[in-house]
């Protein structure tokens, strides 16, 4: 099997979200025996509980003076909720993990055809491209979030409400730490979300590849006798060989299903439940956010942030529904390819 990508690596996709969970101790499975890298990965994941831990109980102290301010800003810490379950599976399945990345290069995944591997060397290329976008909006949205609380400086309020060994002197100290705490929750957030789409729209780059090889078997093997013999596939020596090529063309198409198929059921072992837990939470905050555009002001600045938030939640939720959706389609597909395979038509020699 020929390998016309030459140094290209379709795994690159997921590096940039990668780079950004190692920065943050999340990523790095090379450093595992590293003890400088073990403690750090631990102070962020206890960063990561006391954070959602201060959120929960910050907004639990405030439903019992104001119910309706605790339900206004509830959709915070149930984000951040979701944000801990993805951290949590991310470290406990981090070799499961490794092996799914590393699997993305197998020799089975590879293009066999060159217009095969521009295909692959451009949908990669423009995933990335996408995932960077998103990293972008995060950034945006967070500007804008923190952009409408800076009315709140002279009250001296936080934008989030949290259970902090508070003192307003050191207002501003926690003013800053919430803005660079919720930075680092929305770049380890995208960045998972991202990792997670990758894996998906990869299955479905490889289920599109697995299409093209079935419709075009005969072309493929005539492509590996030119290849193998030198010569003119026309010529009858060859041609009585070309049944056979077919057949072991056929049979590499049946190991690149059962391929897709195992990194499917990997991909489920891995994120099948962090993927459930997360559709939960992003949809009880879609329900919460929504009930803020009754009570706020059309004309305010809040209303456009908040519409923004929701904006982003529903990305979110597009990130898993629409490649998943995907590769349901191109999975049909299959049969549909298998029998316009020439192989059924050819001849026994």
């Amino acid at each position: 099997m020929e390998n016309h990508l030459g140094d290209f690596q379709q795994k690159s996709v997921l590096e940039f979200n990668l780079r950004i969970l190692q920065i943050f101790g999340l990523w790095g499975i090379e450093n595992k025996l590293n003890r400088a890298h073990k403690v750090y990965r631990f102070v962020m994941v206890i960063f990561f509980s006391l954070h959602v831990f201060s959120q929960v109980t910050g907004v639990v102290q405030l439903a019992r003076d104001n119910l309706l301010d605790a339900l206004e800003l509830i959709y915070i810490p149930a984000l951040s909720t979701g944000l801990f379950i993805k951290v949590w599976y991310m470290v406990k399945y981090e070799k499961g993990l490794e092996d799914l990345i590393n699997s993305m290069d197998e020799g089975i995944f590879k293009p066999r055809t060159t217009e095969q591997a521009e295909f692959v060397e451009k949908y990669t290329h423009s995933m990335g491209v996408l995932f960077r976008t998103f990293i972008i909006a995060s950034i945006f949205t967070w500007t804008l979030f923190y952009a409408t609380t800076l009315k709140n400086i002279q009250q001296r309020s936080l934008p989030i409400a949290g259970a902090y060994p508070y003192k307003q002197e050191l207002f501003f100290v926690y003013y800053l730490f919430q803005g660079l705490e919720e930075l680092l929750v929305a770049f380890c957030n995208v960045s998972v979300h991202c990792i997670i789409t990758g894996f998906l729209c990869h299955m479905r780059m490889q289920l599109h590849l697995l299409n093209e090889n079935l419709k075009n078997i005969e072309a493929l093997s005539v492509q590996k006798l030119d290849k193998r013999q030198g010569i003119s596939p026309k010529n009858s020596v060859v041609r009585e060989k070309l049944q056979d090529m077919m057949d072991e063309t056929l049979v590499e198409c049946v190991e690149h299903y059962g391929s897709i198929i195992k990194m499917k059921t990997d991909f489920e072992d891995t994120f099948g439940a962090t993927i459930f837990f997360v559709m939960i939470v992003d949809c009880f905050v879609i329900c919460m956010t929504l009930w803020q555009f009754i009570v706020l002001s059309f004309r305010s600045f809040k209303f456009f942030d908040v519409l923004v938030y929701l904006t982003c939640v529903i990305t979110e939720l597009l990130l898993f529904c629409w490649p998943g959706n995907e590769l349901i389609l191109k999975s049909s597909e299959v049969p549909y390819s298998a029998y316009e395979s020439e192989w059924i038509h050819r001849p026994l020699y």
